[in-house]
């Protein structure tokens, strides 16, 4: 018995320090990738990625076999996220013009 706090365990059966790993490296390396690649493509897709990334996440457990299937408002809220990042998409298809301000000054 190890109690509610029983992850803080810093000895090997313990999870402290797989959580430590997953929360600080992964993540970080992780987030740093993301980062590193809005160079190369457009935000909008990195952000789409970033937010889709715990369902497909579920989706790889559910394949790996050790998740079950998402349940009602997981997938509603995958489908609320897919439709407002493909609207946001479509939206940013249409061409923007940009208008240069001038000042004239006269001195």
């Amino acid at each position: 018995n190890t109690g509610f706090l029983g992850w803080l365990q810093p000895m090997l059966p313990g999870r402290l320090l797989s959580q430590l790993y997953f929360s600080a490296g992964v993540d970080y390396v992780g987030n740093l990738g993301f980062i590193a690649v809005m160079k190369y493509v457009p935000g909008l897709i990195v952000a789409a990625a970033m937010l889709l990334g715990p369902f497909v996440a579920c989706l790889e457990g559910l394949v790996a076999g050790v998740e079950k299937f998402p349940d009602a408002w997981t997938l509603l809220g995958a489908s609320v996220i897919t439709m407002g990042s493909l609207s946001i998409a479509i939206d940013s298809q249409h061409q923007s013009m940009t208008v240069k301000l001038s000042t004239n000054e006269t001195t």
